[in-house]
């Protein structure tokens, strides 16, 4: 079960678009990371409200598209979200954990 409620993902979103911080939005909603909510606001701008929904399915990517992904993350220098955006790979953990297992 995920650690927070669809509805305070939400509650949080809908306050960080009203203008709070997301230190803010922690104190307020009893929230342990900011890094959550830095994920929730991407996953929504991304993907609206399904990008907070819970995924109950585990994607499988081929080799070759898990090597096209790490090569596009070198090339441009970018962080795993940015990635992540860019391939439209919901959590930029996923690429953390290849990257991983490619060193």
């Amino acid at each position: 079960m995920s650690k927070y409620l669809l509805k305070t993902k939400l509650e949080a979103v809908d306050l960080y678009q009203r203008g709070f911080s997301t230190k803010e939005i922690q104190e307020k909603l009893h929230i342990t990371s900011h890094r959550s909510i830095d994920g929730w606001i991407n996953n929504y701008q991304q993907y609206g409200n399904r990008g907070l929904e819970k995924s109950f399915s585990k994607t499988r990517y081929s080799g070759q598209f898990k090597l096209e992904v790490l090569n596009w993350r070198k090339e441009h220098s970018a962080s795993y979200q940015i990635t992540a955006n860019h391939f439209n790979i919901k959590q930029h953990s996923t690429i953390c954990e290849l990257a991983k297992k490619i060193k």
